[in-house]
């Protein structure tokens, strides 16, 4: 949304930082761009109207990395007192959230934020939005997954922080750790 926003409104846009972002293709829909594949477990639950087995597929998806599973199970616990519309309405096919076809378009500098072991969005999708958006730059937190910014709060603030105040990213973010 935040890329279409960029566009229709530059205006409004100084910066565009996108985390963990996929490019196109939601789930069922074609697309040449690499994306993360849930798998026929999932797509029966979500079928059977099985809210808390399509959860517990998906979540760890999202938060994957080592020493996270007390947050795994928080968000699990979260979501299911959802309405069972707004789980639904979450996981439908959305082919306006597909940007592979206008991120040439981009003019506001960009950061493209990605953990390396991304369970949720491949680390190609950073790759390609990276190289595809003109002067756009990718930092990627290794070890972190889909959450960096829980997994590795003071390098993501900083490399934010940096970006926000400069367009750019700092030569060697997480170095005062």
């Amino acid at each position: 949304m935040l890329v279409k926003l960029a566009l229709a409104h530059p205006q409004l846009v100084k910066r565009l930082v996108l985390i963990g972002a996929p490019i196109g293709g939601a789930s069922g829909q074609e697309s040449s761009f690499p994306k993360f594949d849930l798998g026929d477990e999932f797509l029966e639950a979500l079928e059977a109207k099985d809210v808390l087995r399509a959860l517990s597929i998906f979540i760890p998806t999202v938060v994957s990395e080592p020493g996270t599973e007390a947050l795994a199970d928080l968000l699990l616990n979260s979501l299911i007192s959802l309405p069972r519309k707004s789980i639904e309405g979450f996981f439908a096919s959305d082919p306006d959230m597909d940007i592979s076809s206008v991120m040439q378009q981009v003019a506001a500098p960009t950061l493209v934020m990605h953990g390396t072991e991304d369970r949720r969005v491949p680390l190609k999708c950073a790759s390609i939005i990276a190289e595809s958006i003109p002067g756009a730059v990718l930092h990627q937190f290794p070890e972190c997954g889909h959450l960096p910014w829980i997994t590795a709060p003071g390098e993501f603030c900083e490399v934010l922080r940096h970006f926000m105040r400069t367009g750019e990213v700092p030569p060697q973010p997480g170095a005062g750790k």
